[in-house]
Formats: C-alpha cells, sequence, structure tokens
C-alpha cells in the first residue's frame, strides 16, 4: 500500500511539472522575478541611473512614465513598452533606462523558470525651490539675540529699564538693512538705542522670490535688560527678561476652570470695582511658596485664598537662558475671572518656545491640499489675526491668497495654534495684532 501512494505522488508531480508552459508570458507565478538586491536597489539604480532629459526640465514637463517589460528565463530583459505615458521624451527616457536593467532573479512556477511580465514607475519630477524664503541673519535666529545682547548699550537715564522695543526695518536684495525706526517713544532714548543697534547688526542672507533675491521687511523685538536689575534682591528673575513666563499647569483654559471653581465665592465679598491681588513665588522645581495677598478682604478671608492658591501645587516656572528660574507672579483676579501677570513694560504676543518652536508647530500641523500638491503650486500664505488677551488667536484673515486650498488650510492651522503668552500694555494684557506667513513648499 505504501509503494502504490508513492507511486502515485510521483506521478502527479511529475503530471504537474509536464503541464508548465516555458514558451507562455505569466503575469503571476509561484516565484516572481526580483532586482538583484531587491525593491530598494531598484530604487536606487532608477535614482542614479535615469536622466531627466534637458528640454523636459526647462520646459517643466513632469510625472510618473508606467513602464511594462518581461522578464526572460535567464534573467535578461524585453517587450519593453510605455503602460502610461506621460510625453514622448520621459517615456523615452523610461524606456532606456528600463533596458538597462541588470539580469534580474528569475521568476519560477512549478520549479522551472518562466517569463514573466512586470511593470514599473519611472518618476520625473523637477526639484522646485521654494517661492519665499525669509531672511536669515548669519548663525540663525539664536545668534541674532546673543549679537544683540552683547551689542546694547545702556544709558546712564535708563539702568534698570526692561522691556520689549519693536523696531521696523528693511533688508535689500545684498542683506543689508535699512530704514530701521520704531513706532514706540520709549523714556531715556531707549528707542533710539534700539534702531541704533538694530542698524548695527552684520549683513543678513537677503529674502528669496521662487529663487531670486528681494527686498523684505522685518519687524524686530529689541530686548533691554541690565543684568543687574534681572535679578532682585530675593533672587527672583524679573518676568520681561524671562525667555518664558511662568504659566499655569495646563494653560490658560485649565487657568480660567481652577479660578472659577475655587475662587468665585470670594467675588460676592469684594468690592466688584476692585480685583483681588495674590503673590507667589514660582520655584524652578515648578513648586510655588511664599503667597501673599496684597489687596484682600479680611484676614479671614484672606487666609482661606492663601489655601485656594495653595491648591496649584505645580507651576510651570518662567524660563531664562533655557534653564527655570525664581519668578514672582503677581494674578488681578477681576470679578471675570481674567487673570494677569506683572511685566514692568508693554510686550508684543509671544508663542510658548519662540519663534522656531511657532515655525515647527505649522509646518507639523500643515496638511498639503492633494490637488495642489500634485499640480506642483507652492506659496506663501500671509496670515493676519488678532492674540487676544487670553493669549488665543482671533478673526482669521487671509492676505493676499492666491489658491483657495492653500489658503483655507492656512487659515485652519492658525486656528488650531495652542495659546500665545498674550502682549502687555503697562502690565495689562491686551488684544494685538500679529502677522504670520505659512509656507507651503513642496520638497
Amino acid at each position: 500500500m505504501k509503494i502504490i501512494s508513492l507511486a502515485l505522488a510521483l506521478f502527479l508531480s511529475f503530471t504537474l511539472v509536464a503541464q508548465v508552459d516555458t514558451s507562455k508570458v505569466y503575469t503571476v507565478v509561484q516565484q516572481m522575478p526580483e532586482f538583484p538586491g531587491g525593491q530598494d536597489s531598484m530604487n536606487r539604480y532608477l535614482a542614479t541611473h535615469t536622466h531627466y532629459p534637458e528640454q523636459a526640465s526647462d520646459s517643466a514637463i513632469q510625472g510618473r512614465v508606467v513602464i511594462g517589460y518581461v522578464v526572460n528565463r535567464d534573467g535578461s530583459i524585453s517587450n519593453v513598452d510605455v503602460k502610461r505615458h506621460v510625453h514622448p521624451l520621459l517615456d523615452a527616457e523610461a524606456m532606456r533606462v528600463v533596458r538597462s536593467f541588470p539580469r534580474q532573479h528569475l521568476g519560477m512556477q512549478g520549479g522551472q523558470a518562466v517569463k514573466v511580465s512586470m511593470v514599473v514607475p519611472v518618476t520625473f519630477k523637477i526639484a522646485l525651490e521654494p517661492e519665499f524664503v525669509l531672511p536669515v541673519f548669519p548663525g540663525g535666529e539664536q545668534a541674532m539675540k546673543e549679537y544683540l545682547r552683547a551689542n546694547i548699550k545702556h544709558k546712564d537715564g535708563a539702568r534698570g529699564f526692561l522691556g520689549l522695543v519693536p523696531v521696523a526695518f528693511t533688508i535689500d536684495t545684498g542683506g543689508n538693512i535699512s530704514d530701521a525706526h520704531c513706532s514706540l517713544s520709549v523714556p531715556g532714548d531707549i528707542d533710539s538705542e534700539a534702531v541704533r543697534v538694530v542698524m548695527s547688526m552684520p549683513r543678513f542672507q537677503p529674502a528669496k522670490q521662487k529663487g531670486h533675491t528681494e527686498p523684505s521687511q522685518l519687524m524686530l523685538n529689541v530686548s533691554f535688560f541690565d543684568e543687574r536689575y534681572v535679578v532682585d534682591a530675593e533672587g527672583n528673575y524679573n518676568g520681561t527678561a524671562l525667555d518664558e513666563w511662568p504659566s499655569f499647569p495646563g494653560g490658560y483654559p485649565a487657568q480660567r476652570a481652577f479660578f472659577e471653581k475655587y475662587l468665585s465665592a470670594f467675588y460676592s465679598l469684594r468690592d466688584k470695582m476692585k480685583g483681588l491681588i495674590v503673590e507667589f513665588t514660582s520655584l524652578p522645581d515648578s513648586s510655588i511658596s511664599g503667597i501673599t495677598i496684597t489687596s484682600g478682604i479680611t484676614d479671614v478671608t484672606d487666609a482661606q485664598l492663601k489655601a485656594v492658591i495653595a491648591r496649584i501645587g505645580k507651576f510651570k516656572p518662567g524660563i531664562y537662558n533655557g534653564k527655570p528660574v525664581k519668578t514672582r507672579v503677581r494674578y488681578v483676579i477681576d470679578t471675570f475671572s481674567r487673570i494677569a501677570a506683572n511685566p514692568i513694560f508693554s510686550a508684543m504676543p509671544r508663542f510658548p518656545g519662540g519663534l522656531d518652536s511657532l515655525r515647527n508647530f505649522v509646518q507639523s500641523q500643515v496638511r498639503y491640499p492633494e490637488l495642489e500638491r500634485e499640480n506642483g503650486i507652492q506659496a506663501r500664505v500671509v496670515v493676519r489675526f488678532k492674540v487676544e488677551e487670553d493669549g488665543r488667536t482671533n478673526e482669521i484673515v487671509v492676505d493676499k491668497g492666491n489658491h483657495r486650498a492653500l489658503d483655507m488650510e492656512a487659515a485652519r492651522v492658525v486656528s488650531i495654534l495652542p495659546n500665545f503668552i498674550p502682549g502687555t500694555l503697562q502690565g495689562i494684557p491686551v488684544s494685538v495684532p500679529f502677522i504670520f506667513p505659512v509656507a507651503f513648499i513642496l520638497k
């Protein structure tokens, strides 16, 4: 019985082998042909052996040509033809590079080498330059901050002054600075010093529009502080000198919810025209201490208020030169639960982490509209909006938009920005206009 089974198995095996037609061109076989080294190796071969026809490149002709071919029983290539056309120049180059393929690993069916038809896409894509490139200080933004800090001269009449002074200026096609001016009058001739230090900066790498240098205008907040006045006698850092201000854990929404939940009971005990003023120290380890009520109600209610503030527990510390520092925080709590810190001088809105963090956030959130991506459309969409007193973005308007899908995407990304550190006027948060370009650049 065992001998009969073996004979039958041999017969069936012989029958299957005999049925393989080696003259037929198969589309699917048990073992498909493979480029030597696999798919990654094929991709590298196409990238290094495909030559973009100069005439097609000059005419901005691009696309994906699909080539069909047959891998023969000896691994050679034949029957190369175009399955999807783009342009005669690109079609011809795609066929040429496929014909140059090295011998492939064989296609196998029933243990025998057979012919197999294959297809491969050959992509021709022009590397486009960004439509608009912002001017760059030599060494980048951090180098610019260090230059300003090292070159600002503190005049005798303004020593101890801490604040941000906005200076607008023009950068020409050679990277030279001109027409620097300050729209804000600052005591002690600080505004003229801000203009002077901006004008003294070295040449920028100029802005570029579609690969060509262009003049551009920038607004720079020049930070003034004398190192002797950054830290007070108790070791507290001045809020305006910080890179990042102390903030409530969870941001403004969590802060507002906390105050509305725990402090509403105190409002009925207080003259509605006056605010409760609470101060505490934010420490580098995120703890708080030294809670005081500088404008309270009664000794009993003030003690209760201090107990409520102590419930905050952890508080994100201020950052100075990249390190957490000790800072005195002052809250003015009015009947609408609006909470303001106490900078000494007016400040523009700031994104947490600075301009680089803002750029990185936008870049991570932008979703390139598919149709514009396929058609190679690039643009720099300028978005105008307001940073409200609580740091939210509002009144978002696209300025000089050319492509509706890109405009809408830019506005969407701005609408989901995390809360800014709000701008202030005389220590009070205010609504401030803000402009930011969202760049859509194909890599």
